[in-house]
């Protein structure tokens, strides 16, 4: 294998152009860091539902990227042939779109959190509704307040129709 090569595996063609590879995993790197940075403008925004938008470019630059890391992990020996200019500006602009993405799954975990929060609120809100407080009735029967308290006026208008 030469200093510009690397082998792609079992069953793959043979050695493949090292530099090209780094110079595909820059450009995957650049249009994911573009994604994600609109994306977090958006989740800031509070425009959550923009997400979608992008949602199946960034699968398939996600599963590039993944490719990529794995096929220069595997052969890390040629990355040290490489001009260390070339490897600087690698591990630079890897380590960059990791913070970039660890702050993105900040705003992921703030958003879902705040959404998961308002859903158990109107939940608990309808239960409180469809069930409310239990309350002797002026009998001394068990009823919900809000029914106890609509028998006791329908009574009591009764009552008075009847004295009057």
């Amino acid at each position: 294998m030469s200093a510009a090569t690397l082998s792609l595996g079992p069953g793959q063609a043979g050695p493949v152009d090292v530099r090209g590879h780094v110079e595909r995993l820059f450009a995957v790197i650049d249009r994911l860091s573009t994604i994600v940075t609109g994306e977090n403008a958006a989740l800031d925004a509070g425009s959550a539902a923009k997400l979608v938008q992008t949602q199946d470019e960034k699968a398939l630059l996600a599963a590039q990227y993944a490719n990529e890391m794995q096929l220069l992990g595997q052969n890390s020996n040629v990355l040290n042939k490489l001009p260390t200019e070339v490897r600087d500006r690698l591990k630079s602009a890897v380590r960059g779109f990791q913070d970039l993405l660890h702050a993105h799954a900040k705003k992921i975990v703030v958003m879902k959190s705040v959404t998961e929060g308002m859903i158990d609120s109107v939940a608990a809100e309808a239960r409180r509704k469809s069930n409310p407080v239990q309350g002797y009735s002026r009998n001394g029967r068990l009823e919900p307040t809000a029914t106890a308290a609509q028998g006791l006026a329908a009574r009591a208008s009764l009552a008075l129709n009847q004295t009057i």
